[in-house]
């Protein structure tokens, strides 16, 4: 029991500053997303197209999104790449509850939330864990090019970052799966 208490705080090991500023530029993102997504002129096909995509689509958007995150650790410039991922996701998530709620109304919005609430904050989580993992890995190498080390051992840094990764990607394919087979058929019932 000790030993995964040990896991699972490894895995969820992030300062609680970083983690507000990094879900701070999610919700830029997703304000502005909201924003944008009520300027557009609005039919049945692109509300309805917003709750139809398939598993193997969907996973691959949100995985291909992860793992950019995760190889932006192993450059020296990753932070503000990091952060503009962390806000594309954020865009996404706003115009897809401001089409789905402009569409559908107050209603729409209930439902939005209510079905696909812990999609998004599952995909969050793991951003700003991965992130967070990220970010610290490239602050540490940006560090040592500064000082002008010779020697730095990659496992070092890199280990506990490919772990946290696989973890949050296996919590993100899992948001997915929840996300097409439940929260869509519940929106889809109660629209």
């Amino acid at each position: 029991m000790l030993k995964f208490k040990k896991a699972v705080n490894f895995i969820f090991e992030c300062e609680f500053k970083v983690a507000a500023a990094l879900s701070l530029f999610f919700i830029i993102g997703m304000v502005f997303g909201a924003f944008y997504s009520c300027k557009m002129s609005l039919s049945s096909d692109m509300a309805g197209s917003l709750i139809t995509d398939d598993v193997l689509s969907l996973s691959l958007k949100n995985i291909i999104l992860l793992t950019v995150v995760f190889l932006m650790g192993y450059t020296v410039i990753g932070a503000p790449v990091i952060c503009f991922a962390i806000i594309y996701s954020g865009v996404s998530c706003g115009m897809f509850l401001g089409i789905f709620t402009g569409f559908y109304g107050f209603r729409g919005c209930v439902v939005a939330a209510a079905c696909f609430y812990l999609f998004y904050l599952i995909n969050l989580t793991s951003l700003v864990f991965v992130s967070f993992s990220s970010l610290r890995l490239s602050l540490a190498l940006y560090n040592v090019f500064k000082n002008n080390t010779r020697y730095v051992s990659p496992g070092v840094y890199s280990k506990p970052h490919i772990v946290k990764f696989s973890a949050f990607a296996v919590l993100t394919l899992f948001s997915c799966v929840y996300y097409v087979y439940i929260a869509r058929g519940l929106a889809l019932i109660l629209i």
